[in-house]
């Protein structure tokens, strides 16, 4: 609206917004501040535009400039020189729509400011700079590379249209770098669109554009796309040399076309590092190792030496998960590097260090870093990353304060401080945190703090439940973008704090940032946990606004969206929409699965499940999850899940700590104990769900010796138990009638364990006393616990046992506590109805 009044010069409409962002509290945003200082200008009203620019309290290069190009526009040439001056006494770097706006002001004062213009030209100079009196060419695209650099793609995209309306046609130079930036940080689409926006203007691409726009058709992926400028790039007379050939090779391999990157691979007349590298890749990453390998020996012989081969020897494993995968690097480095690191040779040194941790063996990592004999920083992050990647938090941060007192020197970089946030937040420890945020501040100015730093710090705050910490962070940071935003707001959802999550995504894009597909997953996600339909419904339409309409993993989290909103028509459409782009995604299938499940229709998730293996798709750990507690309770599937458990095993997922859970699960609920024993005995890394999940199928199937033995192994085991574990305890007491043990159990919970007592397990306390004939006991107790869910169960327990006055009271209470829910009177209303204690009967209805 600002720039729109702007250029209309509509001065009292631009006021009007001026006053509508003082009462909104947005007056102190700096960009938008910006934008006013902009508007004000074009409005002529050079004033306001001052009294605008000293409310700033922060001031940028971007605000400064701002102001001059005000005064410049308006004829004030003087005052802008003296603006100029004032800048570079503020220690304000300038830049080149400041020099330009400066040599407009000097030459229209004439020759008394000829020598402030030499100053001017000698300082583009020295900055590598070539300016006339508007930005040209050349430089609003090294601009636009070096906004990218720092991860700033929509100041790049601004520069980029600004070069349009100033009247100054980007060449093909400058849509390519545009382009370039757009892949750089992850807007693979855009990049794309920008690629036929360059072809209606005419301009006939190099190789260059060629190679950013099938870059841009691997990252979304896009095989018809990027087939199709195959065939462009081949009837053009573009050569193919190796820059082209390596980006194709790479698009075919992340399309996981292996023949047709083999095919390419052999006609290319020039092999380098980078396309020998391409075709291991190829393979690497669809699951072909051994092809992989014998193409790196096939390498090595045709003359590459090894020391430039390091980004090869990662692709063979970093995409192989099989369970091999640390022989071959054993090999690998036995083989090809033994004296690697001993020798000095301190790329490949870290490029072991490297492979070992993709490869989980962080021993091995370290005996090649102690064995380096120089390390640089690349060196020491290498280990460092190495610890976070393998969950050794702690590991790690030790690692971090060794690195600052024995680092040989080596000052750390944005890489060292990310890889210790991340570790930090692994661990969860705010005192942690804020001591790696003071490290950082002391090496690291808040002023200076760029993208990925800071948004790795609002994720470890995030981490470490901190939301006031992160929201410091983002205040802080001198830029933002939506990598940063995006942080802030799963930072939110993390902490179950939706509304917030929801606030900062409106915030974000007030601030000029466009969502990306995971933002997008995020806010949706924040919807589906407040069960709010009608906010998940605007966030799907915005989604299709911004172009994510086929993302995939939009899509999941929208189908999970209305699957726990209750809208299963609107989850299913979603999901056929989904299935007819790709049936490869194994996570649509399971938000499908959830979302029957979550609704109580089993009969449909076993149906869905069943089409799923129609179409050729391998379940995972979470499908069988999904579709085993599709089962759970239903004795009469319990065929289908014998059937589904031997799938499991035919996976191999049987033997998975969640999907053995599940399993016994799900026996249990079938009534089956004695193969529910048989999964959990199975079970190598039991867990507190493992322990919880046994005692509860005891306690369900009526054996409460068992689940008070099984609690008893789970405490023998060093495992603590939680609050779902003395459910299960407790309900398998008031089974059997152990009262002495129910209260001792539900004393130990608070000082035992630290566990604070719920409704539910004084549920089942209450039912015990019940059962036990105690009923005003039971009933003194859910006094004490103003909840329905307490006095439904008094209810249902007097019933059961011929209490009907306590009954009535009951029911009156949890009637009254839950007005809506008439279950209270058809219960009470049924067991009258048998005759019984009439006299009550008629007492209660009148």
């Amino acid at each position: 609206m600002l720039k729109l009044h702007g250029d209309a010069k509509n001065l009292d409409a631009g006021r009007a917004v001026h006053l509508q962002m003082i009462t909104s509290g947005y007056h102190r945003d700096r960009y938008l501040c910006n934008l006013l200082i902009q508007m004000y200008g074009r409005c002529r009203s050079v004033h306001d535009a001052i009294a605008v620019f000293h409310t700033v309290s922060r001031k940028n290069v971007f605000t400064w400039t701002i102001l001059i190009v005000a005064h410049t526009h308006n004829g004030l040439f003087f005052e802008a020189v003296e603006l100029f001056r004032e800048m570079d006494v503020h220690g304000v770097q300038s830049d080149e729509f400041t020099f330009s706006a400066i040599l407009e002001a000097c030459s229209n004062l004439g020759l008394a400011f000829l020598s402030l213009g030499k100053t001017i030209h000698s300082r583009i100079h020295q900055q590598g700079l070539k300016l006339t009196s508007n930005p040209t060419v050349i430089c609003s695209t090294a601009m636009i590379d070096a906004y990218a650099q720092n991860g700033h793609i929509e100041q790049a995209a601004e520069i980029f249209e600004r070069m349009q309306l100033q009247g100054l046609d980007p060449d093909l130079i400058a849509w390519t770098a545009m382009m370039t930036a757009y892949n750089q940080l992850g807007h693979a689409r855009e990049a794309l669109l920008l690629f036929r926006k360059m072809d209606l203007q005419g301009l006939e691409p190099d190789r260059f554009a060629f190679v950013a726009a099938i870059d841009a058709c691997s990252s979304i992926p896009s095989l018809e796309q990027g087939t199709v400028l195959h065939s462009r790039l081949l009837a053009s007379s573009v050569e193919c040399d190796g820059v082209v050939g390596n980006a194709l090779l790479n698009f075919y391999a992340k399309a996981g076309l292996v023949h047709e990157s083999r095919s390419l691979f052999s006609s290319m007349k020039v092999k380098n590092v980078v396309t020998w590298s391409a075709i291991v890749a190829a393979y690497a990453q669809n699951g072909h190792h051994e092809p992989a390998v014998e193409l790196f020996r096939e390498m090595l012989l045709d003359g590459i030496a090894p020391n430039k081969v390091t980004i090869a020897l990662l692709r063979i494993v970093e995409a192989c998960d099989q369970p091999d995968a640390l022989d071959q690097a054993r090999e690998l480095h036995t083989r090809f590097f033994p004296g690697a690191a001993a020798a000095g040779d301190v790329v490949v040194a870290t490029a072991l260090v490297n492979m070992y941790g993709r490869c989980g063996s962080v021993s091995d990592a370290k005996t090649v870093f102690d064995e380096m004999q120089h390390r640089n920083i690349t060196s020491w992050n290498a280990m460092l990353v190495t610890y976070s990647l393998n969950q050794r938090s702690l590991e790690a941060l030790r690692f971090f304060r060794t690195m600052l007192l024995e680092g040989e020197g080596v000052k750390p970089d944005a890489i060292t401080f990310v890889s210790a946030a991340d570790a930090c937040g692994m661990m969860g420890d705010l005192s942690r945190a804020v001591e790696i945020h003071s490290r950082i501040s002391q090496s690291w100015p808040s002023n200076q703090t760029d993208v990925v730093l800071g948004s790795a710090l609002i994720k470890m705050y995030g981490n470490c439940r901190s939301l006031a910490g992160a929201a410091q962070v983002l205040d802080e940071m001198p830029r933002t973008n939506v990598i940063s935003w995006t942080s802030m707001i799963l930072a939110c959802e993390q902490n179950e704090d939706n509304e917030a999550a929801i606030h900062v995504y409106r915030a974000m894009q007030l601030h000029g940032h466009k969502p990306d597909p995971v933002t997008m997953v995020t806010v949706i996600k924040a919807a589906a946990n407040l069960h709010d339909l009608k906010r998940g419904i605007e966030f799907h339409a915005q989604a299709a606004a911004f172009g994510f309409a086929t993302s995939t993993v939009v899509g999941n989290a929208l189908v999970t969206l209305y699957g726990t909103s209750g809208d299963l028509q609107a989850a299913e459409n979603v999901f056929k929409e989904l299935l007819q782009q790709s049936v490869e995604d194994v996570v649509t299938w399971n938000s499908m699965l959830s979302a029957w499940n979550q609704n109580g229709l089993p009969n449909q998730a076993l149906r869905t499940f069943q089409r799923m293996l129609h179409h050729g798709r391998h379940p995972d750990k979470t499908t069988f999850v999904n579709i085993l507690n599709a089962c759970a309770g239903d004795p009469s599937k319990l065929l289908q899940a014998v059937k589904i458990h031997a799938l499991a095993a035919a996976c191999g997922l049987d033997s998975d700590t969640d999907v053995a859970n599940t399993l016994l699960h799900m026996y249990s609920r079938c009534g089956n104990l004695s193969r529910a024993r048989k999964v959990f005995h199975a079970i190598t890394q039991k867990n507190v769900v493992s322990w919880s999940a046994m005692a509860a199928a005891c306690a369900h199937n009526g054996d409460a010796d068992g689940a008070l033995q099984a609690f008893r192994g789970m405490l023998h085991g060093g495992i603590q138990p939680n609050a779902v574990t003395f459910i299960s305890i407790l309900s398998g007491c008031s089974h059997t009638g152990l009262m002495d043990e129910a209260v001792s159990y539900l004393y130990a919970m608070s000082s035992d364990h630290n566990l604070k007592p719920t409704v539910q397990h004084y549920a089942c306390l209450l039912d015990l006393l019940a059962r036990a004939g105690k009923f005003h006991r039971a009933e003194e107790l859910a006094t004490h616990l103003p909840n329905p869910v307490a006095w439904n169960s008094l209810l249902g327990a007097c019933l059961v046992h011929g209490d009907a006055e306590t009954a009535a009271r009951a029911a009156d209470t949890a009637a009254k506590l839950q007005p809506l829910d008439c279950a209270p009177y058809v219960s009470l209303s049924n067991a009258m109805s048998t005759g019984k204690n009439l006299k009550t009967k008629l007492n209660y209805f009148q």
